[in-house]
């Protein structure tokens, strides 16, 4: 198996209140790859030799939630789409804040977690690591949210 990720995204509307939650979990998991070294055995012949089997050695667990409120105020027009069709078809609308006044408006909360663990080639836990979000600086006068959801396709 090679080093993968497994992303989930949730997606919470309240189509009366004009609010979102946004939940992402994304989980990535690092591999070393089997190892063998090659050293000239007592015949002359070359020997292959396990140094270790294939085993995650790190994995990344990072859970993010934001929720943001009166999103409709924040919807751009159709001409905003241009360019995007082709990455995410069609159906799509676009949201954006165009300064730090509107970002603080729209963005109610954030919270997010990030979990770093590392593993030995047994298989043991070795060490472990955890941080939370704390806050946004809010002084860059410039600061915007920006998100497309995609709708379902007509077709």
């Amino acid at each position: 198996m090679k080093d993968s990720t497994i992303y989930t995204q949730t997606i919470e509307n309240n189509i009366i209140a004009g609010t979102i939650k946004i939940t992402e979990h994304e989980k990535k998991f690092y591999k070393l790859h089997t190892c063998y070294t090659f050293e000239k055995g007592p015949d002359g012949d070359v020997v292959e030799i396990l140094q270790y089997k294939e085993y995650t050695y790190f994995i990344e667990d990072f859970t993010k939630t934001y929720w943001l409120k009166d999103i409709m105020s924040y919807i751009q027009s159709e001409t905003a789409f241009s360019g995007f069709a082709d990455v995410y078809g069609k159906n799509i609308k676009i949201f954006k804040t165009s300064n730090t006044a509107e970002t603080q408006q729209m963005v109610s909360k954030i919270n997010a977690n990030f979990k770093n663990y590392y593993y030995s080639k047994n298989g043991v836990l070795t060490s472990q690591s955890e941080s939370n979000y704390v806050s946004t600086d809010y002084t860059n006068p410039n600061l915007t949210v920006y998100f497309i959801i995609r709708t379902a396709d007509d077709e």
